[in-house]
């Protein structure tokens, strides 16, 4: 009952293709190479950043996600459940032995029914930040400037000063929301008629990638 007063009061972005019934890895590619493709018959060039988040559903922050759903009116009875779930105390057991109690502050439950749902609505507001850069591919003025799977992000611009624009955005939501993005995993992607990424330098968190 939870899960579908969240999932109907919330609405979850719809370039967020993860953790949604009815969408998957293959939509995401299939919206992926679309847009490559549109844009490379109408002779602009694509460039692209695949960005990973290092532990996302681990880092999300429990008073700044309560703080999203009071924004996004959530009921209160619903949102009293919520703070409840996450305001107990927690403790190890090894070999029989417990340890001393302690509150975490940030993390949703692993295998948890609520835990995408939750977690979607964490990053909802950076794919509307990317949009309001006004930067990104759009196509017949939909944004299609980032697709957006679970914890993977992959930004498109037509060009790399946009594209530097949505770094950076995406670098000052991270600082804020707790969101770690881990530049040695994170890819840059070049789609033009003489492809090559020499002398292309863009940067997050002020880590160039490669």
């Amino acid at each position: 009952m939870a899960m579908f007063v969240i999932k109907k009061t919330i609405g979850q972005n719809e370039l967020q293709y993860g953790l949604k019934p009815g969408y998957g890895w293959n939509t995401a590619v299939f919206i992926l190479q679309h847009v490559a493709n549109y844009f490379r018959a109408r002779q602009s060039n694509v460039y692209m950043s695949a960005i990973d988040s290092s532990k996302a559903f681990d880092r999300i922050n429990h008073q700044k996600l309560t703080s999203k759903l009071i924004q996004r009116q959530l009921p209160t009875c619903f949102l009293n459940i919520f703070v409840n779930w996450y305001s107990k105390y927690s403790c190890v057991r090894w070999n029989g032995v417990l340890f001393s109690r302690f509150k975490a502050l940030c993390g949703l439950r692993q295998g948890g029914i609520l835990s995408p749902i939750l977690f979607n609505i964490y990053v909802n507001d950076l794919i509307d930040s990317l949009r309001a850069t006004n930067v990104g591919y759009s196509i017949s003025n939909v944004f299609m400037g980032c697709i957006t799977y679970a914890d993977d992000l992959i930004l498109i611009s037509p060009s790399v000063g946009g594209l530097q624009s949505m770094l950076t955005v995406c670098t000052d939501y991270g600082h804020y929301f707790d969101i770690v993005f881990n530049a040695k995993k994170c890819m840059l992607m070049c789609v033009r008629k003489h492809y090559t990424a020499a002398g292309i330098s863009v940067f997050i968190d002020n880590v160039a990638l490669t």
